[in-house]
């Protein structure tokens, strides 16, 4: 959240109530990325599933993979 001006509500906007889970989807990406491998179980890559434009900026700026929910149903279809 530190990245987020505090003018910029699109990801947040509290004080609007619309508050989301947003940010948590992002550090749970990071945490994922983060992690590593403990050699019984491999990990998996980590994807957020977004057609939101704030989402989206916030997991490119943390090189984050960002599928939009085309892309995905896409990615789906080919590897049936």
């Amino acid at each position: 959240m530190e990245q987020v001006p505090t003018r910029d509500t699109r990801l947040v906007d509290l004080y609007g109530n619309k508050g989301k889970a947003d940010p948590i989807i992002v550090a749970y990406a990071l945490t994922q990325d983060s992690l590593e491998a403990d050699g019984l179980f491999p990990l998996h890559e980590v994807y957020i599933v977004t057609n939101d434009k704030a989402v989206r900026e916030m997991g490119e700026r943390f090189s984050i993979k960002v599928l939009s929910s085309d892309d995905f149903i896409r990615q789906i279809d080919e590897n049936s």
